[in-house]
């Protein structure tokens, strides 16, 4: 207990420390010439929020930077509390929620959402928030580990065969981390404690990581571009995934071994993701570094019911919709500018789909998010002569002709409490025992192994 209490002591005082308080502009400890490497970039990054003062208006410039404190303030640059990303970071909560219920504390937000952009790996969990280190000093070394993922190139530094180093005190630098450390030191992101050594076991000082956190921001800045747009095309042969902008402008990515891959939240491979759907692209130093997608989210998703029946109508403009039919019942929907669409388990477009084919969709009020249309058992218009009629068993056996080549085939054709039969003489509806032996029918129904499921049939003549 005594613990539990003392942790959160310690995460109010990171919560007023690393930007809920109000922002401010200055700090009375940073006026001091020694600091005026650092004053102008910490008063830039307090500003723009993503990293602050304490409560009693000071800013703490020498005092270390926590284990806990590093992954706050990586994930605030990566974007955590932006509006285009909030999505994105919801669906990452929910993701990584199991693996981080055995962690104490409170900004999970942040700790899922390095996760979700793989700057952070589960097996690294430990190393960062186990309750031993979770308020440990941040060393040197572990921020140049940081900071290369956050730039997304821990990948292409792992591939180094060999790194040189001019330090002095190289052989204090772990030999896992000095490829990391060379990447930071030739980026400009790190520089060394003086011109000779590194200083890898030393702490990151407040004042430190908002200068390297700057330099982080302005290297992204040159290197990424992120576009938000829904897709076009995906090619899994080519791993190519052409991608429509805001601005209405197509642009084909291809996808490579390093690239990442999200859906709602989740690791995916290029085949789950599939036309209309919104997506968010991030491009770094002209590679496509990570391909984000939503096929529905809870919040666009959280009021939504799904509706089943069969296409009557498909209308192709402006603004797309289609009529389904259940039972006698006829209703509209309008498609929503990044509705998904499968058709028969694969990914299609509102050309795919086929009327009288049967169909189920997630609908939000009339406008619909997703659809799952089942064209192969689409179904088909058959006209026949009924041979016998089961009324007990609701079905029919019936002599269908080929319009083709006038072969006959028998058929049992069953029908349900939905099934519409009516008379093609006066429109008057039926039922199946006014059927009779001989008559001539018309079945619109779903056809398999010679089976008709009728979903509609008109009694033509023989009466």
């Amino acid at each position: 207990m005594f613990k539990k209490s003392v942790l959160l002591s310690v995460v109010l005082v990171l919560l007023f420390s690393f930007g809920f308080q109000a922002l401010a502009v200055t700090f009375p400890d940073i006026q001091d010439e020694k600091w005026s490497w650092a004053k102008p970039i910490i008063e830039e990054m307090t500003s723009k929020g993503y990293i602050a003062g304490y409560d009693d208006g000071t800013f703490g410039p020498s005092k270390p930077v926590t284990k806990l404190q590093s992954l706050i303030l990586l994930a605030r640059i990566a974007g955590v509390n932006g509006e285009a990303n909030k999505d994105y970071v919801k669906l990452a909560q929910e993701a990584y929620a199991a693996d981080l219920e055995q962690y104490n504390t409170i900004y999970k937000k942040e700790i899922s959402y390095l996760l979700y952009k793989n700057i952070l790996q589960k097996s690294e969990l430990d190393t960062y928030l186990s309750e031993k280190v979770i308020n440990t000093p941040l060393k040197r070394y572990e921020a140049a580990i940081l900071f290369t993922k956050a730039m997304g190139q821990e990948e292409e530094v792992k591939r180094k065969l060999m790194t040189v180093l001019s330090y002095k005190d190289v052989s204090s630098i772990p030999s896992y981390a000095q490829p990391y450390v060379w990447y930071v030191s030739n980026q400009g992101i790190m520089t060394g404690i003086s011109n000779t050594e590194f200083g890898p076991l030393m702490d990151v000082s407040r004042a430190q990581m908002a200068v390297m956190l700057y330099r982080v921001l302005n290297k992204k800045e040159t290197m990424e571009s992120i576009i938000q747009g829904n897709i076009v095309s995906v090619s899994e042969s080519t791993g190519k995934i052409t991608v429509r902008d805001s601005k209405n402008q197509t642009q084909v990515y291809t996808v490579n071994e390093q690239t990442i891959l999200r859906l709602d939240g989740k690791q995916a491979k290029l085949s789950d993701f599939s036309p209309n759907m919104k997506v968010q692209i991030t491009v770094l130093s002209s590679e496509l570094h990570m391909v984000e997608g939503l096929s529905a989210t809870k919040e666009e998703t959280g009021d939504s019911t799904v509706v089943s029946g069969e296409i009557e109508e498909i209308v192709i403009s402006a603004t797309p919709s289609v009529k389904i039919r259940k039972g006698n019942t006829v209703t509209q929907y309008y498609l929503s500018e990044g509705a998904v669409i499968i058709v028969d388990d694969k990914p299609g477009q509102i050309y795919d789909l086929r009327l009288g084919c049967p169909v189920e969709l997630t609908v939000k009020g009339k406008t619909i998010i997703r659809i799952k249309a089942d064209v192969q058992t689409l179904a088909q218009t058959m006209t026949g002569i009924v041979q016998s009629v089961h009324n007990e068993f609701n079905f029919m056996n019936v002599s269908m002709i080929n319009a083709v080549t006038g072969e006959i085939s028998p058929y049992q054709v069953f029908v349900n409490s939905n099934t519409r039969i009516i008379s093609s003489r006066d429109s008057s509806v039926l039922s199946l025992k006014d059927i009779k032996t001989g008559d001539i029918i018309t079945i619109v129904g779903k056809s398999s192994g010679g089976v008709i499921e009728a979903s509609s049939i008109v009694v033509t003549s023989g009466r």
